[in-house]
């Protein structure tokens, strides 16, 4: 699935783990710019910098069954997007194991993640590094809400700072 703004840059999704090879199409919705695509692989182009949330929905014509995911928040700025998924599954199945986040960034990077009490138990300042869901001591952080904060320096030397919650799933 891709996602991209005005200035042409693209950011791939990964497929949800329900995505099947006998799905017939997707359909993509933008919420906050009220456009839907019914394409196999949508692509919807944003023509202005915001937060959007997108809807996933997939139709199987073979069942008549559809499945929808909302994703976001979505981050587009002036040359580039940042993503940072809502929740995530530690649980070593191959589906969405780690939490990483998506997007454009060349200088200071900088990545913290805080339990319900404010106590730091992630932080990275590579966008290589992601989170397993495992605390600082090795222990496996419980299933839970957790609060995120990114400061980066975006594709066009912008600053991003933006934060939110993640929920952790077992």
């Amino acid at each position: 699935i891709d996602l991209k703004n005005s200035g042409s840059t693209k950011m791939q999704m990964p497929a949800p783990s329900w995505w099947t090879p006998r799905t017939i199409f997707a359909q993509l919705t933008s919420l906050n710019a009220l456009n839907t695509s019914d394409n196999f692989s949508p692509v919807h182009t944003y023509q202005d910098t915001g937060r959007y949330f997108v809807k996933l929905t997939i139709f199987n014509n073979q069942t008549g069954c559809s499945k929808d995911t909302t994703i976001g928040p979505l981050i587009v700025t002036d040359f580039g997007t940042a993503f940072v998924p809502t929740a995530f599954t530690p649980n070593f199945d191959g589906h969405n194991d780690f939490l990483e986040v998506k997007g454009q960034f060349l200088g200071a990077y900088q990545f913290t993640v805080y339990n319900r009490w404010g106590v730091e138990i992630f932080s990275s300042n590579s966008q290589d590094q992601t989170w397993n869901g495992q605390l600082k001591n090795g222990n496996s952080a419980p299933e839970g809400v957790y609060v995120y904060r990114l400061e980066a320096i975006g594709a066009g030397q912008e600053l991003i700072k933006e934060s939110g919650t993640i929920t952790l799933i077992r």
